[in-house]
């Protein structure tokens, strides 16, 4: 299993997002979706492929276009690209309500779009699993809030999904027909669903809950032991297979073989929380949770933390940090310790270029030089743990048999200055 990060806090993007790659090549994205999140993946590349991706987790509360500005063009995007749809896990009501804010101007061919409520009455719920992972929701309620008012009216949550799924119809003979006259008619004229009017959505939302994920991965079967299988009288052939697959089989003598009797220990894989705290009315309730530390096998945990708390490294750490076991590896979000650098190395590049050819129509883009000390001078320096470092869009962390690797080799590095070489050099702007 992999984990990269897509986007870091920048200009560019304004919020967090995460890509988990599995052992059978499942893509999820964890966080949010902001603006610039499909150029961002289109440049990344291999890491996030739309037709392998299963899932889209939206964390924590979502309070502004900020959150979800990149949602709509990159779910026209994977429409494209995926042919068994794509799941949207998060605020069942909220998200269903956004969705139906596209109604007039979102017109698809047919996908199966399941939207999974993580906003449930049960603690923990898995919200999502396959032969692989496991999802687990967290929620967090903000101050002042009682832990049940966010229940909306159901008469106007089932009209509002109800309304999201006419929206991608999977029969869609009538827009590809061949016959001219099919093109004459108005689909929004057809389509009542486009000329109704929406409630307040703080009658199907009153607050919202914090949404935090547990990712559990299932373990890998042992390798199988040959030697143990002929010590208990088995000959090779199709029943090591039916042993290998986690069939019992026969001996000769009649004894009953168990798979674990010939095969090794099984893998067991760390487990991963992934923690958002949206603004400050969110904080206390949060670090102060018990929920986090319920979990066993605890391998690393991604914290979003929202603009307006006012983050203190030293405190955040000695508060919540310092309670998680001390393997732990942690990866932090804020605005304070973001590292405002280049994501987009070819939209970039164009960029110089064309200020290259057209100096007084474009400006050089507003960076910070990369910092290799992920705290340097920021939030008291984080005590120098290297167990907590600053999210920073493609760092990689790869989960291997009980424990966790990083690697930050392919962390976006690239300033205005690295770049000019390969933008302007060889296109006689030189100067």
């Amino acid at each position: 299993m992999k984990f990269t990060t897509v986007n870091h806090i920048t200009h560019d993007t304004a919020r967090p997002t995460v890509n988990l790659t599995t052992r059978g090549g499942k893509r999820y994205l964890i966080g949010k979706v902001p603006e610039g999140t499909q150029r961002i993946i289109n440049a990344v590349g291999a890491d996030v492929k739309y037709p392998k991706l299963d899932a889209i987790c939206i964390t924590g509360a979502v309070t502004s276009w900020l959150d979800i500005g990149g949602l709509p063009g990159l779910f026209l995007t994977i429409c494209d690209a995926v042919q068994k749809g794509v799941k949207l896990v998060g605020n069942g009501a909220l998200l269903s309500y956004i969705i139906t804010t596209w109604r007039l101007f979102v017109f698809r061919h047919g996908i199966d779009l399941d939207i999974i409520n993580a906003n449930t009455d049960n603690q923990q719920q898995v919200i999502l699993e396959n032969d692989e992972v496991k999802i687990l929701s967290i929620l967090i309620s903000p101050q002042g809030f009682e832990a049940d008012s966010d229940t909306p009216k159901l008469s106007v949550y089932n009209a509002i999904q109800k309304l999201a799924s006419f929206m991608f119809p999977k029969d869609t003979s009538a827009v590809n027909s061949r016959d001219p006259e099919s093109y004459k008619s108005d689909p929004t004229q057809r389509d009542l669903h486009t000329h109704v009017d929406l409630p307040n959505v703080q009658t199907l939302v009153p607050f919202q809950k914090a949404i935090s994920y547990c990712f559990d991965f299932a373990p890998v079967r042992g390798t199988f032991d040959a030697k143990k299988a002929i010590a208990l009288g088995l000959k090779p052939g199709p029943i090591f297979r039916d042993l290998t697959d986690g069939k019992s089989v026969v001996a000769a003598n009649g004894d009953v073989i168990k798979p674990e009797q010939v095969m090794g220990p099984a893998k067991v894989f760390p487990k991963v929380l992934f923690i958002d705290i949206p603004s400050k009315e969110y904080y206390e309730n949060t670090i102060t949770s018990t929920k986090w530390f319920e979990y066993e096998n605890l391998g690393l945990v991604y914290h979003f933390l929202g603009d307006d708390i006012p983050f203190d490294m030293d405190k955040y750490k000695s508060e919540f940090i310092d309670k998680f076991p001390p393997t732990t590896r942690h990866y932090i979000s804020h605005r304070l310790i973001a590292n405002n650098v280049i994501v987009n190395d070819r939209f970039a590049t164009l960029h110089i270029r064309a200020k290259a050819f057209m100096n007084e129509n474009f400006n050089l883009m507003d960076l910070q030089k990369f910092e290799k000390e992920w705290f340097s001078g920021v939030g008291g320096g984080g005590g120098g743990d290297d167990r907590v470092q600053r999210l920073h869009a493609l760092q990689e962390v790869m989960l291997i048999e009980n424990s966790v690797k990083q690697e930050n080799a392919y962390a976006s590095k690239s300033s205005n200055e690295s770049l000019f070489p390969e933008a302007v050099i060889g296109f006689g702007r030189e100067k």
